[in-house]
């Protein structure tokens, strides 16, 4: 797959935009993270996107204090409301609401959603406005 910053200039509340032709190695993620407010993983189906993320989560959870949380993201776009909320009621993590805000109001919080290419027009617009 390809690692896609997002340009955080977006245009009258557009989506950031990925910036094509940029890479970077999985050891300066964090780094990474810490900087910028996105990052797109893109690639045809079977080329690695799922595992790309999993690897990015089992990296930063070696490395530093960043907490990565990876989950479905067409199962959040299905349920609606606060993403945090939507993390936090499924049965798979250990994690309540108050803690997951904590933990992006401290900055440490790193969502690894997948699925962005599965989400119709209307869910990606709620997940970019959830996302705020």
């Amino acid at each position: 797959p390809e690692f896609l910053p997002l340009d955080p200039i977006g245009h009258e509340g557009d989506p950031p935009s990925p910036v094509a032709g940029t890479a970077f190695a999985l050891d300066g993620i964090e780094t990474y993270l810490r900087r910028h407010r996105g990052l797109a993983i893109q690639g045809v189906p079977g080329a690695g996107k799922t595992q790309s993320l999993v690897q990015i989560a089992a990296h930063l959870l070696e490395s530093g204090d960043l907490v990565p949380i990876v989950h479905y993201l067409p199962r959040l776009a299905l349920a609606g409301g606060p993403i945090l909320d939507g993390i936090a009621s499924d049965p798979f993590h250990l994690i309540g609401r108050d803690a997951l805000a904590l933990l992006a109001r401290t900055g440490r919080l790193v969502l690894l959603l997948d699925g962005w290419n599965e989400l119709g027009q209307i869910q990606r617009d709620w997940a970019w406005d959830a996302l705020g």
